[in-house]
């Protein structure tokens, strides 16, 4: 699988119940760390952030292509 780059849309493959983010939500990668860690955005429906976590690739996958 590719790694998602900055600015791609990408589905989370696990829930993360200690952060209230369901399986299969769709966010955007922000950045990509130093750790090789991402760097995703969850925001509610008004596109207000919510949290800002760091996942490891294999717990996305690509939602569209990256811009």
């Amino acid at each position: 699988m590719e790694k998602p780059k900055p600015y791609a849309v990408v589905a989370l493959r696990e829930g993360i119940p200690a952060e209230n983010v369901s399986r299969g939500r769709i966010e955007i990668v922000i950045d990509t760390l130093a750790t090789g860690a991402l760097l995703v955005e969850f925001a509610d429906g008004d596109g207000v952030a919510q949290a800002l976590l760091a996942l490891q690739p294999e717990q996305v996958t690509l939602a569209s292509p990256s811009a």
